[in-house]
């Protein structure tokens, strides 16, 4: 958000994201992203934007969460190594009483990764607060091999879905802000 140019604080909450393991995945995202939105909405000021995203990695129709420990981070890179997965980011906009939300996916082809540098890799620590143990920024970039879809995506903000969902149900043009 910094490199567009947007001013924006955080603000951590105790939103529920918990989920039907029924609900198709974009559904999921959007809904943990409208809780931890509207979670935050209390702490919002007059007329200020609150925005949410939640980020899930989607193999063979499985949601890999964060993982709880280095095993389960292992399990999950493993299952990834060689392989293509889906992240969608589901992103939720409150502006006043108007919520809005979105979803993107993007497909991620990982390398044939080793145990070896699987391991490496779990000792950086990165895995452990990421959905499906890995994220594309820093030493992530060493487990993918290419991606079909929006990059900022896969790290967890999908920007031209935002600035389009600002653009279109907000009349917020994209980079107007700066003025």
């Amino acid at each position: 958000m910094k490199a567009a140019g947007i001013d924006f604080r955080v603000v951590i909450t105790n939103a529920d994201e918990s989920y039907n393991v029924n609900d198709l995945p974009n559904i999921i995202c959007e809904n943990i992203a409208k809780n931890k939105a509207l979670s935050a909405k209390s702490f919002a000021e007059k007329d200020e934007y609150i925005l949410a995203a939640d980020t899930s990695v989607v193999i063979n129709g499985k949601i890999l969460g964060k993982p709880a420990n280095a095993l389960n981070a292992k399990e999950m890179l493993l299952s990834l190594s060689g392989k293509s997965h889906l992240v969608y980011t589901g992103i939720a906009v409150i502006h006043n009483d108007k919520i809005v939300t979105a979803h993107e996916s993007t497909e991620v082809q990982f390398e044939d990764i080793t145990e070896s540098l699987i391991d490496r890799y779990i000792k950086t620590g990165t895995p452990f607060d990421k959905a499906g143990a890995y994220g594309i920024q820093g030493y992530g970039q060493a487990l993918v091999k290419n991606i079909n879809g929006d990059y900022f995506n896969v790290m967890g903000l999908p920007l031209n879905l935002l600035f389009h969902v600002l653009e279109n149900d907000f009349q917020v043009e994209p980079l107007s802000w700066l003025e």
